[in-house]
């Protein structure tokens, strides 16, 4: 098993190294150093991107909003991608926002009839719509119920 070494001892190393004008190979041979992990320092490999959350992404969107910073500012300061945080907000503006509905209602004419179309009680519906989400229901349907529904879909 190798030699531990700390952060700050690798960083030395690898400086030695540049300056060294040596290939990494014969470096490490003269040190006696693992070839494959003085690799590994001299070129990190490529961090593995957090996928996060839409609503993390809202939080931090509003976090670089209510902070007074711009957004480049911002990104750099909390190592976060500016492209990647414009795309997600790009994302979320094309969500239906549930916080903010938009109730459109519309009474359409209904018929109902109890035997025979002779026989016409009268009566409605209600059209709801709300983004591509659309709920038609007939003017009776108890309003609570029509609620309860369309939270849940829209969920």
């Amino acid at each position: 098993m190798g030699v531990s070494r700390t952060k700050d001892e690798w960083a030395e190393i690898v400086n030695l190294y540049r300056n060294s004008g040596q290939t990494m190979k014969a470096f490490c041979e003269e040190r006696g150093i693992n070839l494959k992990t003085l690799g590994n320092h001299v070129h990190p490999p490529a961090k593995v991107q957090a996928t996060r959350s839409l609503e993390e992404w809202r939080t931090m969107i509003d976090a670089q909003n209510s902070s007074g910073r711009n957004r480049a500012a911002w990104c750099r300061e909390h190592g976060v991608s500016e492209v990647a945080m414009r795309a997600a907000e790009r994302r979320l503006k094309s969500l239906v926002d549930i916080s903010e509905p938009e109730w459109v209602e519309l009474w359409v004419p209904a018929k109902t009839y109890v035997n025979s179309p002779k026989e016409d009680v009268g009566g409605g519906s209600i059209k709801i719509r709300y983004g591509k989400l659309e709920i038609e229901a007939h003017a009776d349907y108890p309003m609570e119920k029509l609620g309860i529904l369309f939270e849940r879909l829209v969920r």
